[in-house]
């Protein structure tokens, strides 16, 4: 039986609603992506390289994390995961194509 997604898929797929999106959005407005490109980054030197507050970029980074983009380690060390790195204004990885392709 297929139909439209239920409750259970939509929570099984963490980038399905407002917030996440937003989240993701905030990411790639900040091109947090590119700036962990060549490796992790404390928040505080993430925040500085992105010319952002701190406070309000350690929320954004754990939001972040929790829908899978970023990682973030005991140490505050920030990090992009595989799925993170597509929001990257640099391709990286050849799926690149398929982002373009789906944004268009």
């Amino acid at each position: 039986m297929t139909g439209p997604p239920g409750p259970a898929e939509h929570r099984r797929n963490p980038l399905v609603g407002h917030i996440p999106v937003q989240l993701a959005s905030a990411m790639a407005g900040l091109r947090l992506a590119d700036l962990l490109a060549d490796g992790p980054m404390t928040v505080d030197e993430l925040s500085a390289a992105a010319d952002a507050r701190p406070d309000l970029l350690r929320r954004l980074v754990r939001g972040l994390v929790d829908i899978g983009l970023v990682t973030l380690d005991r140490d505050d060390v920030a990090s992009t995961t595989e799925m993170g790195a597509l929001y990257s204004e640099t391709p990286r990885c050849g799926a690149e194509i398929w982002v373009c392709e789906a944004v268009d």
